[in-house]
């Protein structure tokens, strides 16, 4: 039994099992929002640029205004303290908020930029990889969360082909097909966003042959990224074909392949662990599949001082005191592929 435990952290799913070191944002919420058009600098006096902004609260509207006004950058020519063209042009980074409460849609985004003067538009430009990047991760955050880890920058493509289905990532999930059997688990699986049923396809890691998941949008709290306390040691995605592929050529440097994808790898340590925390144990059934992750309670921990392995009790509270599965004792810590007393092979996540 090979064991990779791990310290439970906050989980985003409105369900109740939890994810460790979770790291995976749940998106923003939708804001209603005013459409705006913004006039170029000839259309209206510069004083009335700002309180022409519904989509923008007055509060805000004002100390953009009073930050143009007391920043000493005016145009040549305007009497005017409160520009909007002042703003894009000494205070870039305010415009980019107000840009960013203004666009919740790619329409939104276009229309900011095509309805400006040209001088607010090439000060939009650097906003635009930001603005794309929290539009992604507000409607895919799990997808977000694996390629920002990818080093991902182009943020519009990926939108384009995320919404086609031409974008693939290596995912957990959550409760596969809703079965009893996988109750607080998350399961391997290549995940695509398929717009026709609104929501997404699955399919999973296995030495079997297994028909895709549909998963509907709703329930996208059941998708998450390989959590942060494991990332670094398994280098999830850095080897092509194991991470994922949005037309992107998603590979590790060089390009090179992994030889292990990581949902299959054993993660190594014994560090940062103690009783009573939420851990996660790594649990396979078949030694051609990858391993899936199960929630369990670290109810003892015995390390070894002479090396580097541990033996750690793990209840699963979920299964009654009576079950075989309620209680486990496990050895762990090195890469070590070991047996286990339930069956199949076991690992350790925190």
């Amino acid at each position: 039994q090979s064991l990779c435990l791990g310290r439970h952290g906050q989980c985003s799913r409105s369900s109740p099992l939890p994810a460790p070191l979770l790291a995976m944002g749940t998106g923003a919420g939708a804001r209603t929002r005013d459409s705006i058009e913004v006039a170029s600098d000839s259309a209206q006096p510069r004083s009335c640029l700002f309180p022409c902004l519904p989509g923008v609260p007055g509060v805000a509207a004002r100390a953009a205004t009073s930050v143009a006004a007391g920043s000493g950058c005016y145009a040549a020519g305007s009497s005017t303290n409160g520009s909007l063209t002042v703003l894009a042009e000494c205070h870039q980074a305010l415009l980019a908020e107000i840009a960013g409460y203004l666009a919740d849609t790619p329409r939104d985004i276009t229309a900011l930029a095509s309805q400006s003067s040209r001088t607010v538009a090439s000060q939009l430009l650097f906003a635009m990889r930001q603005l794309w990047r929290a539009m992604y991760a507000g409607r895919w955050p799990a997808f977000a969360d694996s390629l920002v880890y990818q080093g991902v920058e182009d943020w519009r493509a990926l939108y384009k082909d995320t919404l086609m289905g031409r974008c693939e990532c290596m995912l957990e999930v959550f409760d596969r097909e809703k079965k009893l059997g996988f109750s607080m688990s998350a399961m391997p699986a290549r995940v695509q966003y398929d717009a026709r049923v609104q929501g997404y396809v699955a399919r999973y890691l296995s030495a079997s042959a297994l028909p895709p998941e549909t998963i509907p949008y709703s329930e996208g709290h059941r998708l998450r990224f390989c959590p942060t306390s494991a990332r670094e040691r398994l280098q999830p995605g850095r080897g092509g074909a194991a991470g994922g592929d949005c037309g992107q050529g998603l590979a590790g440097p060089g390009g090179a392949a992994v030889a292990t994808p990581y949902p299959y790898q054993v993660l190594e340590g014994v560090e940062d662990l103690q009783v009573g925390q939420g851990v996660e144990l790594q649990w396979r059934m078949q030694l051609g599949s990858p391993f899936g992750w199960w929630y369990g309670q670290l109810d003892e921990l015995h390390r070894d001082p002479r090396g580097k392995l541990a033996t750690a009790t793990i209840t699963f509270r979920h299964f009654p005191a009576s079950s075989r599965l309620h209680r486990l004792e496990v050895c762990f810590g090195d890469s070590e592929l070991r047996p286990c007393e339930f069956g199949g092979f076991t690992g350790w996540r925190f």
